[in-house]
């Protein structure tokens, strides 16, 4: 059960307020959200918020790791991001005033504070500068289009691990020397063979030839890549 977690006095304080929108704001209409939110810790495989559920305002990740999934009407069900913390959630449902097209689910526990739609309504009409931001972030986001670098129909397994991995990457490395990586995922194989919709067995197939040409070895979660310039080559979409 979702319960309630003590947090920071001000948004301030938080540990994401450098690198989400709100980070726009001076440190007064900051310390204006504390009254409005909503904070909550969310276990790993606990919703934040389900598919056609209606938008309750925007969630901010303090920290933890969530992804977006949705079923389509033939009941498949498609992982097609992962959201880290540091960023928001729920806006594309929010400025489009419909229902979450997508589930929220928690990857690991996770912090995150919602606020509210009337807050955030208010907070856009009073700075322009916020309604920048969101901007910004809705015309970076690739949305349920990244699922086509995983899932595309002309990528075999293989390329589709290769561009996940890339993503991944992003925000995954945890030591580096020179071209040298080492990544420490957010998730287990089984859900990468969700995200790339291949079954478990191929998934591991891929790993064993990835592991064979010397682009990538795995342990778990982690995975070290001995020379990053070489597996990017690999990887077509990037």
């Amino acid at each position: 059960m979702i319960r309630s977690q003590p947090w920071p006095d001000t948004c301030i304080d938080c540990g994401a307020c450098d690198r989400v929108e709100w980070s726009i704001l001076d440190h007064t209409a900051i310390a204006d959200l504390a009254p409005a939110r909503r904070p909550r810790v969310y276990k790993a495989g606990q919703t934040i918020f389900g598919q056609q559920d209606d938008s309750q305002g925007i969630y901010c990740i303090e920290s933890g790791v969530v992804l977006l999934h949705y079923i389509d009407v033939n009941g498949t069900s498609t992982v097609f991001t992962i959201i880290y913390e540091g960023n928001t959630v729920g806006w594309r449902s929010f400025f489009a005033r419909e229902p979450h097209s997508a589930s929220c689910v928690a990857l690991t526990d996770c912090k995150i504070c919602l606020i509210p739609s009337p807050k955030v309504e208010q907070m856009i009409q009073d700075s322009p500068a916020l309604a920048r931001a969101f901007l910004e972030t809705v015309a970076r986001d690739r949305g349920p289009r990244e699922a086509m670098l995983f899932r595309g129909s002309g990528l075999s397994a293989r390329d589709r691990l290769l561009n996940l991995l890339m993503v991944l990457k992003e925000h995954c490395v945890v030591a580096a020397q020179g071209e040298h990586l080492e990544l420490k995922l957010p998730i287990k194989r089984q859900t990468m063979a969700a995200m790339l919709g291949i079954r478990g067995e191929t998934l591991s197939r891929c790993i064993r030839e990835l592991e064979a040409e010397g682009l990538a070895r795995f342990d778990g979660t982690k995975v070290i890549l001995p020379d990053f310039r070489k597996f990017k080559n690999q990887a077509r979409s990037f």
